[in-house]
């Protein structure tokens, strides 16, 4: 049976419980014992020159690890020891970090709205060229959270105070704001879309309140997510775009620890059990 970790952050361990158990439920019936693992509870470190974990102040080593907890430099330190990662670090690196993501996202030739990159430490907000309304953003948010609509270069410096990151992105607003579509990716496979929208909410987020159906991708579309699935090359993602009055796709960011409650309640897609087989199918070289 092969030995697997479901990573996790504690906080996030309770909106993902379904999720979770789902998870662990299938990968037992494909001989894959599955185990939760939370990320406070692991050690990484170094002795006599090799690396090492352990968790719960033991040492642990397991064949491959599903991580859901954002930590890049923990994926880094598990594929140094020859575990396989999903998603690698290389996507949890690129994808939690939306000025990261934009960087790649402007060699592919994919429609987005003009965004900037700051830090708190090198900010000059007096000559800023900022054409109002605009959102605001951390780097390193995700699910809606850190993200203000500006409409003046005083409201910038109010909600700056609320953004834990040093980092973050001015973005010009969608000219439709509350109205975004995320697609889901699993290896080079689109899954499904959805929909999502608000309508008391720049921000379209499920989870936040907003609407969400299922969406059918234009071809024009469709070739914007294969173009990134191709050079992204990722397990498990979900690609957001946000859609301008005349209808057209403008990228927005990648989640790498999606969640896919939507897909699961509108597209009748199991996506633990998607994901699980996927996984299967990547590791026969273990058994």
């Amino acid at each position: 049976m092969i030995q697997g970790w479901l990573v996790y952050n504690t906080e996030d361990t309770i909106k993902n419980s379904y999720f979770i158990n789902a998870l662990i439920t299938y990968a037992k019936a494909s001989e894959i014992n599955l185990k939760l693992v939370l990320r406070e509870k692991i050690a990484l470190g170094m002795e006599e020159n090799v690396l090492s974990i352990a968790y719960e102040g033991k040492k642990s080593l397991p064949q491959i690890v599903i991580n859901r907890s954002r930590d890049s430099f923990f994926a880094k330190h598990l594929e140094i020891m020859g575990i396989r990662v999903y998603n690698a670090y290389r996507i949890t690196h690129l994808c939690n970090h939306k000025a990261r993501t934009h960087q790649m996202i402007s060699q592919l030739g994919i429609p987005a709205l003009n965004t900037f990159f700051y830090s708190k430490r090198y900010l000059d907000l007096e000559t800023a060229q900022i054409s109002f309304p605009v959102i605001l953003k951390s780097a390193t948010g995700h699910g809606g959270q850190e993200v203000f609509q500006c409409i003046n270069k005083e409201t910038i410096k109010k909600y700056l105070n609320l953004i834990k990151d040093d980092e973050f992105l001015i973005q010009q607003r969608c000219d439709q704001p509350g109205v975004d579509v995320r697609v889901f990716v699993m290896g080079d496979q689109i899954l499904g879309a959805i929909k999502r929208e608000s309508m008391n909410d720049f921000r379209s987020n499920y989870s936040l309140g907003g609407t969400a159906k299922r969406y059918h991708l234009s071809q024009e579309n469709e070739a914007y997510v294969q173009r990134i699935i191709k050079h992204l090359k990722s397990d498990f993602v979900g690609i957001d775009f946000m859609i301008n009055r005349q209808g057209a796709f403008l990228f927005n960011e990648i989640e790498d620890v999606v969640g896919s409650r939507t897909l699961y309640q509108y597209g009748q897609i199991d996506t633990a059990k998607e994901y699980i087989h996927y996984i299967k199918n990547t590791v026969t070289h273990l058994r």
